[in-house]
């Protein structure tokens, strides 16, 4: 593109030559030539300043490589976002919240990596909307539906909450689900919100475009996280239920055992056919040891006496 303004301004600078030779100077064309001319000159600035080094910490190059660069911020774009928006670098210990269902979005939140994990949860009974405005419900309580879980894997790779853009005039939003910190530490990069938006509104229309793919990226990651989320509750579920299932059957199978001897012992006496079919049974359905001996004194009848 550089290349290409050069040769413009080359083949301009000829023609306002051309024109200024001409018997009678041709001072309009003269005047579109120079105009043209200094269009080029500025977008040639601005692509070179664009282009030139910036200098950047070892942390902003590491969250701008990873978090940044792919949906097409420049360096300098990056750090121009970070000095207009006021970023704040924070350390989120744990139990410590991110937001809170209810309570207006007025901060934004880059999670940029750190051991702990974060979880996203829901309120099931989110009770009256005064309530919620004043954030009355602080922690995700045992009722509430834990939405997601994220863990240092996800983490290191950037998680948005909140949204890093949104299209029109700023609202005034609330938090629809609650964001805390679990165990560990979470590094994040701390945004208020309605400066974030406005420095990209700022820094002109490639940052409109950069910003757009990368809340895209964050709502794609979103759902692909709540549905992983979804699978990994279903499978846990499903274990869940075999291990009910198979609980149920072994005191099922004791209780059933447990009539087999009490028929047994009824008359006093067991019989080898008795016996055998009580071992049988046993065999057959894992009756351990200890089961068989609490089974024969429910019965009132000892190991001892019942081998005899």
């Amino acid at each position: 593109m550089v290349q290409l303004r050069s040769c413009m301004i080359g083949a301009t600078t000829c023609g306002i030559v051309y024109n200024l030779l001409q018997p009678i100077p041709q001072w309009t064309p003269t005047y579109w030539g120079i105009f043209f001319v200094s269009a080029h000159s500025i977008q040639i600035a601005r692509i070179l300043r664009e282009r030139s080094a910036v200098s950047m910490g070892e942390r902003e190059h590491e969250l701008y490589e990873k978090c940044f660069m792919n949906y097409g911020w420049t360096p300098r774009m990056f750090l121009s976002l970070l000095q207009d928006a006021e970023a704040e670098w924070v350390t989120l210990d744990p139990g410590e919240e991110v937001c809170v269902q209810g309570k207006q979005r007025d901060k934004l939140h880059l999670l940029t990596g750190g051991n702990g994990h974060v979880v996203i949860a829901q309120a099931q009974q989110p009770g009256s909307d005064h309530e919620a405005a004043v954030g009355l419900r602080r922690r995700p309580s045992q009722s509430d539906g834990v939405l997601s879980r994220l863990g240092k894997d996800v983490l290191n790779d950037g998680v948005w909450i909140g949204d890093c853009w949104e299209e029109g005039a700023p609202q005034q939003k609330r938090w629809r689900s609650s964001v805390l910190v679990a165990d560990r530490a979470v590094s994040a990069l701390r945004f208020d919100t309605a400066k974030f938006h406005e420095a990209i509104r700022a820094l002109g229309k490639d940052a409109v475009e950069a910003a757009e793919r990368m809340q895209i990226a964050a709502l794609r990651a979103e759902r692909m996280q709540g549905r992983l989320w979804q699978l990994q509750m279903e499978e846990r579920n499903r274990a869940r239920l075999r291990e009910l299932e198979r609980s149920h059957l072994q005191q099922r199978n004791a209780a059933t055992y447990e009539a087999m001897l009490a028929l047994a012992v009824a008359d006093g006496v067991v019989a080898p056919e008795e016996r055998a079919a009580c071992a049988a049974f046993r065999q057959a359905n894992g009756i351990s040891d200890e089961q068989h001996r609490h089974a024969l004194t429910k019965v009132g009848w000892d190991e001892a006496s019942f081998r005899v």
